[in-house]
């Protein structure tokens, strides 16, 4: 398990790690790709429940692929997990964790033991964790270089890619 310092985890809580070709981080990223209405920093997410997906979503509100969109967060060069009150597009509510609670819930699917697999993201904030503790998940897993994989500066240089020079420098992108 990798050492990583987290800005959030619960204390009783920790991801778990899989693989990016796991046959279920392979749906999250298909989720990602087709539910994600964040063009910024895509990501998608399943529910996974007997051996089964059961649920999908991705975060910006399971838009699906959108137009560009340059986030305050971004612009007034907000750390990880903090400014979610300037982008209602990044705010807690639009994460992928959230929306697929709610996709399950308006689904009448049981979230109780099943597990999450994330694509698109190295980790859960504080609100994420409880809304699927909430609901009862079991484990959250991430791709093993997930820390790496999804760094801000590695998922910009390719989300960002063609945004002006000036924002692309702005960001490490």
């Amino acid at each position: 398990m990798p050492n990583i310092q987290y800005p959030y985890m619960p204390a009783d809580r920790h991801l778990k790690y899989v693989p990016a070709d796991h046959p279920f981080m392979l749906e999250a990223a298909k989720a990602r790709e087709e539910r994600s209405g964040d063009p910024l920093f895509p990501v998608g997410i399943v529910l996974v429940h007997d051996g089964a997906v059961v649920a999908r979503a991705g975060n910006g509100f399971n838009k699906g692929p959108g137009e560009p969109h340059l986030c305050p967060r971004i612009l007034a060069g907000c750390k990880t997990g903090e400014g979610y009150d300037l982008c209602h597009l990044h705010d807690a509510e639009g994460h992928a964790e959230p929306m697929l609670m709610k996709a399950a819930q308006e689904a009448g699917i049981a979230t109780v033991g099943a597990d999450v697999y994330m694509y698109g993201h190295w980790w859960c904030c504080e609100p994420c964790w409880k809304a699927m503790i909430d609901a009862g998940v079991r484990d959250v897993y991430v791709t093993d270089d997930a820390h790496e994989r999804f760094s801000r500066e590695r998922v910009y240089a390719q989300t960002l890619k063609h945004y002006p020079e000036e924002i692309r420098a702005k960001y490490g992108a």
